[in-house]
């Protein structure tokens, strides 16, 4: 009788693990960068290349009113403002969005500069946004798509290691060519409910 319980014992252990181990890996996390700004208006400044076409950069502008909506409905005291072009003083905004034409195997980088080395306060972002990956163009909802995942990066948001996620770090066919904006939500809601970890 007592070799019985032992088995049994085991088994359910087994099966107690199995089941732990399948709630932990279809669980997904979201990363926190540990950095974030210390000022209630971060102005954002667009510098497209030459070859850019307006309607690339007016989708730019309507994600980064997008994201200030959201900012502004979640009440984190944080708001984007766009920033006018100053000769030689492009340093003067906080998120500078550079647009290029071409582009490689990266869609879009972020560069994150803080205070000093040993601070947490951002004090200036760098986005670069390329408009084709391989040779072939964004579509107009890709472009959107990438500017999304950087500009939360820029607000303090990492990666997500959840494959159907704005915040994954890489991205199929249809996120960057495709004429949705692959977000099972609305694009309001998704960053919504990734802005609100920030606070």
């Amino acid at each position: 009788m007592r070799r019985i319980s032992k088995k049994i014992f085991l088994v359910l252990c087994v099966i107690a693990l199995s089941l732990l181990w399948a709630q932990i890996a279809s669980a997904w996390t979201l990363d926190l960068l540990g950095v974030r700004w210390e000022k209630t208006q971060v102005t954002v400044l667009i510098k497209p290349a030459k070859a850019v076409s307006e309607s690339a950069v007016s989708q730019v502008e309507v994600v980064i009113d997008e994201v200030n909506e959201v900012l502004i409905d979640l009440d984190i005291g944080l708001t984007l403002a766009e920033s006018q072009p100053l000769k030689r003083r492009m340093k003067s905004a906080d998120i500078v969005i550079r647009m290029k034409v071409g582009g490689g195997s990266v869609l879009g980088q972020t560069l994150l500069r803080t205070a000093n080395p040993f601070s947490c306060e951002l004090k200036r972002v760098d986005i670069l946004l390329s408009g084709k990956l391989f040779g072939e163009n964004f579509s107009h909802a890709g472009i959107g798509n990438v500017i999304r995942h950087e500009l939360l990066h820029a607000l303090g948001l990492g990666h997500s290691d959840n494959l159907d996620d704005l915040m994954f770090y890489a991205a199929d066919w249809g996120y960057i060519f495709g004429e949705d904006d692959s977000i099972s939500e609305s694009p309001s809601q998704h960053l919504s409910q990734h802005l609100g970890t920030v606070t």
